[in-house]
């Protein structure tokens, strides 16, 4: 499938000319294939599936044992020290490539590998959705803000910028992550 570069409105036909939601001509542009994830050479799955859970409760996966679960699945080390809760922050200018295939995720799980960044979707209840992009040799920036943090991902041409909350109610490792990730990479 394919989106349109403006505002990632999903383009239903096969090779069109304009975006049907915004209207911006889409021909010659950097639409992408964004049904495909990256592969990493390191054996990471990102269509591995949801591991099932019980409930539906609102972040039930930020438990740090639900993470650990899918991240084991996917074939990830099973730790919780190098991943932070985040929300992008322009949904509409968000580019579209193989990154951008979660730009329809509003919150996010970033995990930062030594050989990449791991991106898991999160639903709008912030529970694990599925739609995951394993970004192999990501750059990170992230710069700090009065009650939020900024983190850029910048992966295979593309720019992607989030929201990092410094502190989350009910989520223990969001505090230390985010301080370590700012320390790292700012």
């Amino acid at each position: 499938m394919k989106f349109c570069p403006e505002c990632g409105h999903e383009l239903e036909t096969p090779n069109p000319k304009f975006c049907p939601n915004c209207g911006t001509s889409v021909t010659n542009s950097a639409t992408a294939n964004a049904d495909q994830p990256i592969a990493a050479s390191q054996g990471y799955n990102a269509e591995t599936p949801v591991p099932p859970a019980m409930g539906n409760s609102m972040y039930r996966d930020l438990k740090e044992g639900r993470i650990k679960e899918y991240k084991k699945a996917i074939g990830l080390p099973a730790t919780i020290d190098n991943v932070i809760y985040g929300q992008i922050q322009h949904l509409a200018s968000a580019l579209v490539g193989p990154i951008a295939t979660i730009a329809t995720n509003k919150n996010v799980l970033v995990d930062f590998e030594d050989d990449g960044v791991f991106i898991f979707g999160l639903n709008v209840a912030c529970n694990f959705n599925g739609k995951n992009v394993w970004a192999p040799g990501a750059k990170i920036e992230m710069s700090s803000g009065m009650l939020n943090n900024s983190l850029v991902v910048e992966a295979n041409g593309e720019r992607i910028k989030y929201t990092v909350s410094k502190r989350l109610l009910g989520i223990p490792w969001q505090k230390e992550n985010a301080k370590a990730a700012l320390a790292k990479f700012s």
